[in-house]
């Protein structure tokens, strides 16, 4: 009877504390998430050989994929989703930047000037591209409840006659028809 009893308290001591973890696959390193404004959560991950982003359900489950326009000698920087419906995922906004570097001569040719050169592009889930800004120095999202904002950062010439100015674009409706 003792056994017994040691053999069940052991048994439920297993049972009980034998983790809930389960290993459910593996992706890329480069995988980025977002959680939506209803909780939905989506995977992304980008093919940079043939410029596909994938984006994920949380099932692993492909929701959409999209093709990327990456500019020959462009590389990718940066990717956001942003989910502007606020009831579904219909009216989802991608955001990315991508850069190449300018070599530009200067003064003492023993040190080239290398220029971070970025554009960012804003499309939608369909493929269709609503923004392409070139040669910015970054953005910045800025959320509320309500409304989206984005606020880009350039400069029109660089050293002491930099002139530096910032558009601001608000994501209110950009995707409604």
């Amino acid at each position: 009877m003792k056994k017994s009893i040691i053999l069940l308290v052991l048994l439920l001591s297993v049972i009980i504390g034998y983790p809930q973890v389960t290993w459910e696959g593996r992706f890329d390193a480069n995988l980025k998430t977002f959680q939506f404004n209803d909780g939905t959560l989506k995977y992304i991950l980008f093919d940079n050989e043939e410029n596909i982003l994938s984006v994920y359900n949380a099932d692993h489950s492909l929701w959409n994929a999209i093709n990327l326009e990456i500019p020959n000698g462009h590389i990718l920087d940066d990717i956001e989703l942003i989910d502007e419906s606020y009831d579904d995922n219909a009216n989802i906004i991608i955001l990315y930047t991508c850069y190449y570097f300018d070599h530009q001569a200067i003064e003492d040719v023993e040190e080239p000037f290398v220029n971070l050169v970025q554009t960012l592009n804003i499309l939608n889930v369909e493929g269709t591209y609503l923004l392409k800004i070139p040669k910015i120095d970054q953005y910045r999202l800025l959320t509320t409840d309500d409304q989206s904002m984005l606020l880009v950062y350039s400069s029109k010439e660089s050293g002491f006659k930099s002139k530096q100015s910032v558009d601001i674009y608000s994501f209110n409706n950009i995707g409604n028809k």
